[in-house]
Formats: structure tokens, C-alpha cells, sequence
């Protein structure tokens, strides 16, 4: 008996329906296994470089700090002007034309800077009339330290007025300390009415202030900054008024009147 003949075509038909229908599902298959692939790849090269920032973060932390040397300075407001240093040192006429309240008011005005002051800070005070004291009394700057600050306020309350007017000698204590002071900034202030009556006898007050400005320019080579306070200053002073500006302008400070 013969079997029935089946179509050829029929079959290929067949089958290629069966491979079309499953084509769909094997791409399907491969793009998602290909996918899993790149997310891997991509977590993994993410999280080379999250630990290559870290480990950059901790190399840039190991570095040492560059910073700029105006970080380290107070600024601290001494009879309404501003001053920004390092180093503060305080130049003050005790006279008698500072007896009284001038002389109380500037004390309490540098008391007020050393309790700004920071503990790295550097400071000195100098009180002239015919002679001179000094803090510290060895003549070499004081730290701002809680004991140092403590020690310097005891000494400030217990300064009096005096006779005599060596505001050369003052000036000169001041930039010493400045000098010795070490530091990048040193801002050196001076209070009082501009008088000088200290020189030998027979000097005039004019030689004596214009010696003291060539003095105080020659000496001051750190350039150290140099502000004139001018306290008392009524119309018969004014050559001392023009001492005080001039000797301001040479060493880079400021010149006020109170």
C-alpha cells in the first residue's frame, strides 16, 4: 500500500514559520544578556573611579596647605580705624597734655585690641613722657596668650600720667619690638599730640621732629606700618600736625585726629 506523498513545500513551510516565531526570542535573550553585560562593565568601571576620587581626595588632603599669609591676621578697630597686622605696638604720649581722660581713653582703647586679639598674635605697648616703660620690659613682643593678655592688662591700668614729651625714644622702643617681632605684617600706632621736647639742650622742637622722622624712616626696614593718633591737636599745632602726616605717609600708614 503506498503511503500518501507529503508536501515538500508544505514542510518548509513549515518549518520556517517555527524558526521565524523563534527568532523574536532568542534576539530578545541576547540583547538582554547583553545588556546585564554593560551594566556590569559600567558598574564596575564606576566604581574604579569613585575609588580612584577617593583615593585622589585622600592624597590632595595629605598635601600641605598653601594659605595666604593675610589668614593669619586680626583686624581689630583701634579709635575708629581700622588696622590689620599680625603685630600691634602701641606708642602712647603720657605728657602732660594727655593727663586725664586722653590718657585714660587710650588705655582702655589698646586694652580693648589685646582681648581681640588672637592667641598667635604678637603685641607690645611703650608709654613715654621724659623716659620710657615698656611692655613687656624686656623689650621683645608678647604673644597674646590668655596669661599673656592678663599680665599686659594689670600693667596697662597701672600706667600714670608723667612730665616731658621724648616721643622719639617712644617711637623708636615701638619698632624695635616690630623688628624683632618676626612677623609679616607689624602695624605700629602712636597716640598723642605730636610734641617733641626731648632733644639736647638748645634744640628746637622743629630739628627734633624732623630728626625723628629721618630716624624712624631709616630704621624702619621691615616697613613696618606706621599710624599717627593725634590727640589735643588745636590750631597752634599745627607743624606737629604736619610731622604726624608726614611721618605716616613715610612708612605706609594713616594719619587721624580725636
Amino acid at each position: 500500500m503506498l503511503r500518501p506523498r507529503r508536501s515538500v513545500s508544505a514542510s518548509a513551510s513549515a518549518s520556517a514559520s517555527a524558526s521565524a516565531s523563534a527568532c523574536p526570542i532568542v534576539a530578545l535573550a541576547s540583547f538582554a544578556a547583553l545588556s546585564s553585560l554593560v551594566f556590569v562593565l559600567s558598574a564596575a568601571s564606576l566604581s574604579a573611579q569613585e575609588v580612584a576620587g577617593h583615593t585622589g581626595l585622600k592624597e590632595n588632603l595629605d598635601l600641605p596647605f598653601n594659605t595666604d599669609p593675610r589668614d593669619e591676621e586680626d583686624v581689630v578697630v583701634f579709635y575708629a580705624t581700622q588696622l590689620e597686622g599680625d603685630a600691634f605696638f602701641y606708642v602712647v604720649d603720657r605728657s602732660s597734655s594727655m593727663h586725664g581722660a586722653p590718657l585714660e581713653l587710650a588705655k582702655k582703647e589698646i586694652s580693648r585690641n589685646i582681648l581681640e586679639f588672637s592667641d598667635r598674635t604678637r603685641f607690645g605697648v611703650v608709654f613715654f613722657d621724659k623716659g620710657l616703660q615698656r611692655f613687656p620690659d624686656t623689650g621683645r613682643p608678647m604673644t597674646a596668650t590668655p596669661r599673656g593678655k592678663t599680665t599686659a592688662l594689670a600693667w596697662i591700668h597701672s600706667i600714670g600720667g608723667g612730665q616731658g614729651s621724648c616721643m622719639q625714644q617712644g617711637l623708636l622702643q615701638g619698632l624695635s619690638m616690630a623688628n624683632k617681632s618676626g612677623s609679616n605684617r607689624s602695624v605700629i600706632v602712636y597716640v598723642g599730640d605730636g610734641g617733641g621736647t626731648c632733644g639736647p639742650s638748645g634744640i628746637s622742637e622743629t630739628r627734633y621732629l624732623t630728626r625723628t622722622r629721618n630716624i624712624l624712616r631709616q630704621q624702619n626696614y621691615l616697613k613696618a606700618t606706621v599710624n599717627f593718633i593725634g590727640v589735643q591737636m588745636h590750631s597752634r599745632r599745627e607743624m606737629q600736625r604736619n610731622f604726624m602726616k608726614l611721618m605716616a605717609f613715610d612708612n605706609g600708614g594713616s594719619y587721624r585726629e580725636i
